[in-house]
Parts: structure tokens; sequence; C-alpha cells
């Protein structure tokens, strides 16, 4: 799936965690897992320029501590939209059982009317939008 801005993710089924793709190796990161393809990359200590992620209590505090300080939380909303977005899309898959050709930009699935009908649903009386 590539988005817009040339981001590029792609589902690979694993156990559970995340696995990141660099020009130097591979990081593979769970909650109690840290593994690389060359050891080194983990005993290099990060720089001062390097990225350094911030340390989360948990998503559902920082989520209300944003709520409370008014502040931006540590997974930005665009990044929590394409994660969601990816699940989705996958269920839908799995669902189908066949592949499907998405448009990333319009959020819509490609000449595609049955898969497009699992994008949304009908609302209960008497919601409505």
């Amino acid at each position: 799936l590539r988005y817009p801005d040339g981001l590029e993710i792609e589902h690979v089924v694993q156990p559970s965690g995340t696995v990141f793709h660099g020009a130097d190796g591979t990081l593979h990161i769970d909650r109690d897992v840290f593994r690389a393809s060359h050891p080194d990359i983990i005993r290099q200590p990060l720089g001062a320029s390097d990225i350094h992620l911030p340390r989360a209590r948990g998503h559902h505090d920082d989520w209300l501590a944003a709520i409370r300080t008014r502040t931006d939380p540590i997974a930005p909303v665009e990044v929590g939209h394409r994660t969601a977005t990816l699940c989705h899309l996958l269920n839908i898959v799995y669902t189908l059982r066949r592949p499907l050709k998405w448009n990333p930009g319009k959020e819509m699935f490609v000449n595609d009317p049955p898969a497009e009908r699992f994008m949304d649903r009908a609302m209960r009386a008497p919601w409505r939008v």
C-alpha cells in the first residue's frame, strides 16, 4: 500500500510486533522483543541528532493526558487513522478472500462495489448523519 506522500506499508503475517526495514538492516520490536538483523544496530547508542522517540505510558493514558493538557498525543491522529484503515482493509481482504485494489488518496476501493460495501453500514434508528 503506497500513500500519496510516498509512505509504503506492507502487511506480513508474523506473531506480533512491528518490523522496520532500513538501509542498514531490519529491526523487530514487540513488547518484550528487540531483535536486529545485525546485532551492531542495537548496540550502537543513538546520537544527539538521531530521532529519539518518547516513552509512552500506554496509548490509553497518553490519549487521556493529551485531552487534559490539550497537547498532541505521542501517536499523531494521522498515524492512528492510517493504522486503523490498514487493519480494516486487511479484515475486508480476509472476509472476501481475494486481492483488492485500494486508492489511498481517495480512500476507496478501485472499481470494486462488493468491497466498497464494507466501508460503511446503515445506522440504526434513530441515528442518522
